[in-house]
């Protein structure tokens, strides 16, 4: 089960309608609960270590490929 939280400080500094979704589960998990939250995007990280094209996880790599949202891939 994934959890969320919305941070009462964003909610003062004026930002709303964001929640952070944090699952530790493979891909499919992932692009399910986006679907489940309809979810205007998905963050998520990657390992960094690699160059050129390889500097993907496979899990990372799969949810950028399948996604129908965007995917914002953090270092």
């Amino acid at each position: 089960m994934p959890s969320w939280t919305v941070t009462k400080d964003s909610e003062e500094k004026g930002l709303t309608g964001i929640k952070t979704v944090i699952v530790r589960a493979p891909a499919d998990e992932i692009l399910k609960t986006a679907a489940e939250e309809d979810a205007g995007m998905i963050v998520i990280g990657s390992r960094g270590r690699r160059t050129s094209h390889l500097f993907m996880g496979s899990i990372s790599r799969e949810v950028a490929n399948r996604a129908v949202i965007p995917v914002l891939l953090v270092k």
